[in-house]
């Protein structure tokens, strides 16, 4: 006679990988149960905060430093008006006065 084999246990747990914005969900192997609804994930407000001077125009702002420190006129401002407009324009699209 042959020993009883005991049947595998259907009910066993596992876990089910969430995709992203979801919350881990268990689910119970051969029930059909409706899964819960995910979590409401906060929306990202929008860009309205300006973005910090020193984080914009670099470009700009260094041709326009370099321009500055290493002048041989009497006049650096004189030498160097294009590319101090050219930062002030940069600045003034992002909203800023300089």
């Amino acid at each position: 006679m042959s020993p009883i084999k005991p049947e595998p246990d259907t009910r066993a747990m596992r876990l089910a990988y969430p995709s992203p914005g979801e919350s881990i969900q268990w689910l119970t192997h051969g029930l059909t149960e409706k899964p819960a609804a995910p979590e409401q994930v906060p929306a990202q407000p929008a860009q309205t905060e300006k973005p910090k001077p020193c984080c914009v125009c670099k470009p700009e702002k260094t041709t326009r430093d370099d321009c500055m420190l290493f002048s041989k006129s009497d006049n650096p401002e004189q030498e160097c008006k294009s590319t101090i407009e050219q930062y002030k324009a940069c600045m003034a699209g992002y909203g800023f006065k300089v």
